[in-house]
């Protein structure tokens, strides 16, 4: 299961020299909580709600003059997004990171692959196991007339 498939495709960037407050102000309105921050169309790094919060407002920075390249996280924590699942999931906990920028073969971000994701994706996955067994029960369940246990094996 490539990690392509799985990844928020519509990846937002910010360029490194891009205000604090640009960042922000494009993050609030695209809904998104980081950033891919590019450079010559590569991938250096990941900006987040979270970074610009911690990095410019508690210290006190003018968002209108602190840089995001100064907020980010960086260099950038990625996987091709031909990656298996196992492959990005080792990539997030190796570094500790909760999101990974998806490259494709040139090297581009293509996306964005965030544990929220790997866990909405483990929701779906067991709720049509559980559905699954539901089915088979009730089918045992009526085959055996209802008498007697149902056997789970």
């Amino acid at each position: 299961m490539a990690i392509g498939t799985h990844c928020m495709r519509a990846t937002r960037t910010a360029a490194p020299d891009e205000t604090a407050a640009v960042a922000a102000r494009r993050m609030q309105a695209e809904h998104v909580g980081c950033l891919v921050v590019v450079e010559n169309d590569r991938p250096i790094g990941v900006v987040t709600d979270r970074d610009i919060a911690l990095h410019v407002l508690c210290d006190d920075l003018d968002p209108e003059k602190e840089r995001v390249r100064d907020a980010m996280h960086g260099p950038v924590v990625s996987v091709r997004q031909d990656a298996s699942l196992e492959e990005a999931l080792k990539a997030l906990r190796k570094a500790s990171v909760r999101r990974l920028v998806v490259t494709d073969e040139a090297g581009k971000a293509a996306g964005v692959f965030a544990a929220d994701d790997f866990l909405r994706l483990l929701a779906t996955e067991l709720g049509d196991l559980a559905e699954a067994l539901r089915v088979q029960f009730t089918r045992e369940a009526k085959s055996a007339g209802g008498a007697g246990g149902t056997s789970h094996a």
